[in-house]
Order: C-alpha cells, then sequence, then structure tokens
C-alpha cells in the first residue's frame, strides 16, 4: 500500500506550517515574540548561543582631553548557552481504516481528523512546556526556568553568585497561612504589581506582557475596580487573539499552565526562540510500515526558550506565611 505511505506523507508535509501556527498563535510568549522577529530558524548548531552583556566597559569615563583614554580588554559579553530540546509523535494510520473510509472524501476527513488531533497534540505540549521548571529535563526550559522566584540561579551556564547582573527582579509577598491568594487586600496586590513592573523599566525599556493564572488575572481585574482603577484592554494581545487586559501599557494575560499565585513580567525584547529549520513540527519522511496493516510517519520539533538580560524580566510571586 504505496499510496497510503504517499497519502499519509504528503498531507503531513502540507499541514505542517498549519501545525506551527496553531502552536505559536495559542500561547501569548510565542505570538508576541513572533510579532516582534524575536523567533528564529537555525540550520545547526550543537547548542543555542546568546551573547549576553554582563558588566559595563570601565574604558568610558569622564576625564581630562589631555589624559589618556583607557584601553583595557575588558570582558563586557559572556556566552549564555541553552540546549536544543527535541518533540517527537507518530502519526499512525491503521490499513483498514484506510480500507473502510473509501473515497476521496472519506479520506480527507478521516487524515483532517489525524492532522487536527497532531496540532492539538503538539501545541498543548509545547503550552505545557513553556513553564515548564526545569523538572522535565527533556523539555526545554520554560519561564520558571529562565527567571526564579528570588532571583538568583544558574541560566544558559551564568551563575549569577558571580554575575550580579544577571539576576531577574523580584517581589516575594505571602498571604495568612491557611488563605489563599484573595486574602492578599488589593491595595497591596497592585502595589506588588507596580513594584514588580517599575523594578524592570530602564530608561524607555519596560515590561510589554504580563502572564500569570487564572486566579490571579480575575484578581487584577477586581482589584482595579474596588481601587476605581480603569484598565483597558490590550489592543496588540487582541490583535494576536488573546484575551487580555493592561497593566501600565503592558498586556496582561492568563494561562493556565502557569504556577499558582505567581506573575511573570516580560520584556520580550530580550527573549528569543528558536527552531530547527528541519524540524519545526516536519514530518521526517516517507511513512514506514509497521506489522501488516499499520502505517507511521514521524513528526518532529527541535526548539528552544532563552534569555538575554534576565534583569529586564520580573517574577511576583506570593506564599502562604
Amino acid at each position: 500500500m504505496a499510496d497510503v505511505n504517499n497519502l499519509l506523507t504528503t498531507t503531513l508535509s502540507r499541514f505542517s506550517p498549519k501545525i506551527y501556527e496553531a502552536v505559536r498563535d495559542n500561547n501569548a510568549v510565542l505570538a508576541f515574540l513572533e510579532s516582534k522577529g524575536k523567533i528564529t530558524d537555525l540550520s545547526g548548531g550543537v547548542d543555542i548561543v546568546e551573547s549576553v552583556s554582563i558588566t559595563e566597559n570601565t574604558n568610558f569615563d569622564w576625564q581630562d582631553p589631555d589624559s589618556n583614554t583607557a584601553v583595557d580588554e575588558v570582558e563586557v559579553l559572556i556566552d549564555a548557552k541553552y540546549d536544543w530540546k527535541y518533540l517527537y509523535g507518530n502519526v499512525v494510520l491503521p490499513g483498514y481504516k484506510i480500507r473502510n473510509n473509501q473515497g476521496k472524501e472519506a479520506k480527507h476527513n478521516l487524515l483532517k481528523a489525524l492532522m487536527e488531533n497532531a496540532k492539538s497534540t503538539m501545541r498543548n505540549k509545547v503550552d505545557v512546556a513553556m513553564f515548564n521548571d526545569g523538572t522535565n529535563t527533556l523539555a526545554p526550559k520554560g519561564l520558571p526556568a529562565l527567571l526564579s522566584k528570588d532571583g538568583t540561579g544558574t541560566v544558559g551556564g551564568i551563575d549569577t553568585s558571580t554575575y550580579e547582573l544577571w539576576k531577574n527582579q523580584v517581589v516575594q509577598s505571602t498571604y495568612p497561612a491557611g488563605e489563599s491568594i484573595n486574602s492578599v487586600t488589593s491595595e497591596q496586590f497592585l502595589a506588588d504589581m507596580e513594584e514588580v513592573y517599575n523594578s524592570c523599566v530602564f530608561g524607555t525599556e519596560k515590561i510589554d506582557l504580563v502572564v500569570t493564572t487564572p486566579k490571579m488575572y480575575s484578581k487584577y481585574k477586581a482589584a482595579c475596580s474596588e481601587q476605581k482603577r480603569f484598565t483597558e484592554k490590550s489592543q496588540k494581545a487582541a490583535d494576536l487573539g488573546f484575551q487580555s487586559l493592561e497593566f501600565n501599557t503592558a498586556a496582561f494575560i492568563f494561562d493556565g499552565n502557569c504556577p499558582d499565585d505567581t506573575m511573570y513580567f516580560l520584556n520580550t525584547d530580550y527573549m528569543g526562540a528558536y527552531f530547527h529549520k528541519d524540524a519545526k513540527f516536519t514530518p521526517t519522511g516517507q511513512a514506514k510500515q509497521f506489522g501488516n496493516d499499520k502505517y507511521a510517519t514521524m513528526m518532529m520539533v527541535q526548539m528552544a526558550l532563552t534569555v538575554r538580560s534576565r534583569k529586564h524580566h520580573g517574577v511576583l510571586s506570593y506564599v502562604s506565611a
């Protein structure tokens, strides 16, 4: 049944770009990165390397014009390295289903159902990975692994105990033991958000995306109402297809995979997503036959999520006292 192999492989190849678009459009971080040209397709490399500005150049200073200008070799850049991660899956088509779905329309509907399932599965896998705290070592490092609740840690091979500027901004607050985030007053909640946001502002560089849980999204909306603070919907997020409010001009969205009682303040100019151009929700090639009556073709993703400057991002978290 060579025609089955060709049918499955050809359909997957045509559907592959649609799967990527569905994955991107389902995740606000990826959608914002795409809108800023921060998603890059690479043709190779053992790992992903981001050049990071880790300290100021001490050769620059105010001085007398007759004095010699310093020409010290200052290590102002260091490489942050991120590992590729790989997502694989087989789309399987039993021969009997082809025989039981004779006719062009029946076959089309069968393959469309298989493709829709592959799309939703890979979309969900990537969205969960965007919040991977590093526990799943086979998945990309997500926001909790790249931006810690205390700002410290080793990310991209760079240790904050050596490079202070590699810390992300943090505010950690508490609520009474046995209570929940709802026990935090609206006034305090909004003040905590302001504190994190302001700590991430450097001149004209500021947060453009805030991601949190559905519960904290609702709390923000209620807090604004209680404090008689006007909130707008984010036009940019709406244009990208997301339900969103606005916080200090940043889009404010929720994701059910975000860790409880946590809020991420992101400057997406200092983030990146990378895909291998030959493994971007791509079928591996001709379908293979297994057993006597089963055909399968593999789809794969090779990707990584990165940060270039942790100080431009912040994390607001709440813990039980």
